[in-house]
């Protein structure tokens, strides 16, 4: 299954973003979560596996993207991708993986869905089970990606999808839960 959450000015993010999910895949490639402009596959940011190897992407102009240095497992994971403005960067169970990659704000941008389980409309649909989606619209410090990983709620592994935005500087974020199977 996938989700497709609609356009929104508040998930339009060009100068900051961080997304987070847990992740059981039993696949080599699957997309996480992706911004579209437009429902266009790579053209603004988007959390993926390809490959077996985790990859965070930021699209301004080129399309630099950050991989792990390491493959993604198939057990139960938390991935987690953050962009400040100046660095885009990728963390595996809390800890950052991969070479940060530098990116000038702001990123390329427009209206457009956010697409959970799949890239694009039809391209590598996530097989395998996805928990808690963040979407945040600031940088998530290295304390706050690791914390997560230690989110009780987590632990009780959830029956949920949760997406969670919220505009840059914004004191509370809005979520949107779907029912699925727990992992």
């Amino acid at each position: 299954d996938n989700v497709s959450v609609p356009a929104s000015t508040l998930l339009d993010l060009r100068n900051a973003v961080s997304v987070s999910a847990w992740v059981k895949r039993s696949s080599t490639d699957g997309g996480v979560c992706e911004k579209t402009v437009g429902g266009a596959i790579n053209t603004q940011w988007l959390l993926f596996v390809e490959g077996s190897q985790w990859k965070w992407r930021v699209k301004k102009g080129t399309t630099p993207t950050v991989s792990s240095s390491t493959s993604a497992s198939t057990a139960r994971q938390h991935v987690c991708g953050t962009y400040d403005g100046i660095t885009s960067r990728l963390y595996m169970d809390g800890f950052q993986t991969g070479t940060p990659v530098a990116v000038a704000a702001p990123l390329d941008g427009g209206s457009g869905v956010v697409l959970l389980g799949m890239l694009g409309t039809s391209v590598y649909p996530l097989l395998g089970q996805l928990e808690q989606v963040r979407v945040y619209g600031r940088l998530l410090k290295d304390a706050e990606v690791l914390r997560q990983t230690q989110d009780p709620l987590a632990m009780y592994r959830v029956r949920s999808r949760r997406v969670m935005w919220a505009a840059a500087g914004a004191a509370a974020a809005t979520s949107l839960v779907i029912p699925t199977n727990s992992m």
